[in-house]
């Protein structure tokens, strides 16, 4: 019996992990970004908020899911959707482009991705700028082309403006941010400027990046 404890204190000092006696679970919040890709706030926050934290410390703290939609209506007629965007018919290709790379890029990608398309000038048209920034292969890069280009992008983009229809409160602003599936009209105003902030009094008392009281 001495040498069965021996041995377990032995393998709990060694391999702490396995035993539950290691690094606490790593704090994590659900970020839902709904956004238009030619809206210039949309543009802004991706680029000036959401992106430097990702870089920064700030992935392995934030589940990001991105929604492209924002302010567009969609009529089905038939078999066919017809979409409206704040923005024209290009944002709604764009929205589109970007519903298909949601679906064929892993999360990581997806975040590569949609933070360089939000960084160009013109999102609508950055898949093959940003697929070769960003190391995107060529048969996925062309996968979602295709999407983009066919009923199946319709239907992505429809799933995301169903979506956006049933926040509540109603979206009323792009972007819109919500934690952990709340939408919190306060956090939403804040996040524009101080998404950093925002991320760190959900998060509590956790990640490194956060400043110490």
């Amino acid at each position: 019996m001495l040498l069965f404890h021996l041995a377990y204190n032995l393998i709990l000092y060694f391999y702490p992990f396995q035993f539950g006696q290691g690094q606490q679970e790593t704090k994590k919040v659900k970020v839902q970004v709904y956004y238009e890709t030619l809206c210039p706030d949309s543009k802004r926050f991706v680029k000036q908020q959401l992106s430097p934290l990702l870089k920064n410390g700030g992935a392995k703290h934030i589940d990001v899911e991105f929604i492209p939609y924002g302010k567009a209506t969609t009529t089905i007629r038939g078999s066919s959707h017809r979409f409206s965007c704040q923005h024209g018919k290009p944002e709604c290709e764009g929205n589109k482009m970007h519903a298909c790379a949601i679906k064929y890029l892993n999360k990581s990608e997806q975040i590569d991705f949609i933070t360089c398309s939000m960084g160009k000038s013109y999102p609508p048209t950055s898949l093959t700028q940003c697929a070769n920034e960003v190391g995107i292969d060529g048969a996925t890069r062309n996968k979602i082309s295709m999407c983009a280009n066919s009923v199946e992008g319709d239907h992505l983009l429809a799933a995301h403006g169903e979506q956006t229809h049933n926040l509540k409160p109603k979206l009323f602003f792009v972007p819109t941010i919500t934690y952990n599936g709340i939408f919190e009209v306060e956090k939403m105003w804040q996040s524009q400027n101080d998404f950093h902030g925002v991320i760190c009094h959900v998060l509590e008392d956790g990640p490194n990046f956060c400043p110490r009281s």
